[in-house]
């Protein structure tokens, strides 16, 4: 038996503009076992946010298979796809997306209202997860009055909200200061080894790709090359437009 959670068979992603056909992602094949923390690293316009919004069942390939837990989202309508999201994954986005008029708690909240959670259950747990990313004594506040990394841990804490299998995380550090985006990333990491929660991160920051067991380097809509921590070196990181800011 596997422990594939995701895999990808020559997936592609076309979009067709007029008189201009853009190939964004072009036969991609991956395997991702539970519990891996897999890095994708690309220059701007490789694919890599086209490829991962696939993965998270916001788009659909062109071509090509993906499966999640043996469920091929190419074949599914937009309501199973939803219900996929809601249920196996958890979402973290660069700019938070947090509901900006209610507060934290309501933020984490929110998600298990859409799974029919029973309310008391929801507070309930919505408290153990703040408490959880340190934010017990920020639960009343809304996120125009809480710091860029502590909203992220608010959107660490939604994201977790009805137990996903999968943490999808795009640029997750991008708004942070570095001392903030090393906070975000160790919870991150502590998830993926306590919990065994499988994460997929797109970064364009070779020190946040570090973070995961296993690197992607996307170019033009293709893998190609999947690299450990410990051999992202120079010239792979000049190649693909990344800073190295490590002192």
């Amino acid at each position: 038996m596997t422990n594939t959670i995701v895999k990808l068979k020559n997936v592609w992603r076309v979009y067709d503009l007029g008189k201009v056909r853009v190939e964004a992602v072009r036969g991609v094949n991956m395997d991702i076992k539970k519990g891996d923390f897999v890095a994708i690293m690309g220059p701007s316009g490789s694919g890599k946010t086209t490829l991962l919004n696939m993965i998270g069942c916001l788009d659909v390939p062109s071509k090509g298979n993906i499966y999640l837990k043996n469920h091929n989202i190419g074949m599914m309508n937009e309501s199973n796809l939803a219900m996929i999201r809601g249920k196996i994954i958890g979402f973290i986005f660069q700019t938070y997306n947090l509901m900006p008029t209610i507060n934290a708690l309501d933020n984490v909240e929110l998600p298990m209202i859409f799974q029919d959670m029973e309310k008391e259950e929801r507070m309930k747990r919505a408290k153990r997860l703040l408490t959880d990313v340190g934010l017990e004594k920020r639960m009343s506040h809304k996120p125009t009055e809480l710091s860029g990394g502590q909203q992220q841990r608010v959107a660490i804490a939604r994201a977790l909200a009805n137990k996903p299998e999968i943490l999808i995380a795009d640029e997750p550090t991008g708004n942070l200061d570095s001392k903030s985006g090393k906070e975000v990333m160790n919870l991150l990491s502590e998830l993926n080894k306590k919990m065994e929660t499988t994460i997929i991160l797109v970064t364009h920051d070779p020190n946040i790709a570090k973070y995961a067991k296993t690197i992607n380097i996307i170019r033009d809509g293709k893998i190609n090359k999947i690299i450990k921590p410990s051999e992202l070196k120079k010239e792979i990181i000049e190649e693909i437009g990344g800073n190295d800011h490590e002192k």
